[in-house]
């Protein structure tokens, strides 16, 4: 079973995003701040850890880069109610995989960090060994192009072309084993749809489609 840490100085906000994880099945501790988070973190094996950014003492950036230093290899999501580009950049410096707006959309955040973690493609046991065996000649093929599909997400600044391109990654990426990134995908083009062009939702895309091809 997956660890997770959530730090948050705002219980509410902690205990909010621990529910949500621990219903997904993680293991989940939780921390007011960085000191007790880094208590927390000593000699334990963490998966996940959830921060929010502004925080009394060290910030979420700062807390990322003292982990690291003391051997944690967990993938970090970090929270912020102020997702301006300077922000989001600065968590990504850091090492973030994600920035996510709070309040947090649960079912955002437990999607990206779900497919951020998983290894390797979720494969139907029930496949035909023939069938199995194109598939991963095809899967190769989807993999080499995934990083210019991002790309695509990456660059498009129009909503409707956004939408486009995130519904034919959802659809490549499901066929080829990788829920977690489709169901991203189908909620960026859901949310491009409605003329919006959603920072966290193409960061946690990117993200996940990184980790697909890492």
């Amino acid at each position: 079973m997956p660890v997770a840490l959530v730090v948050d100085d705002d219980p509410a906000d902690a205990e909010h995003v621990g529910a949500a994880l621990a219903a997904a099945g993680f293991t989940v501790l939780l921390a007011t701040g960085p000191a007790e988070a880094l208590a927390l973190q000593a000699g334990r094996r963490t998966d996940l850890v959830v921060s929010d950014v502004v925080m009394p003492g060290y910030d979420g950036p700062t807390l990322l880069q003292m982990l690291r230093a003391c051997g944690c290899t967990a993938t970090f999501i970090a929270m912020t109610s102020d997702p301006a580009p300077a922000v989001r950049e600065r968590c990504k410096a850091a090492g973030a995989a994600v920035c996510l707006h709070k309040p947090v959309n649960t079912e955002l955040l437990v999607t990206t960090a779900t497919q951020l973690l998983a290894v390797g493609p979720q494969v139907d046991g029930d496949e035909d060994p023939l069938d199995a065996e194109l598939l991963d000649i095809m899967r190769v093929t989807y993999l080499q192009l995934l990083p210019e599909r991002a790309a695509a997400i990456r660059d498009t600044t129009d909503p409707t072309e956004l939408a486009k391109a995130a519904h034919k990654l959802a659809g490549a990426s499901a066929q080829f084993g990788y829920p977690g990134l489709a169901s991203l995908c189908r909620c960026l083009q859901r949310s491009a749809r409605t003329g919006q062009v959603a920072p966290e939702l193409i960061d946690a895309v990117l993200a996940a489609a990184a980790h697909t091809t890492s």
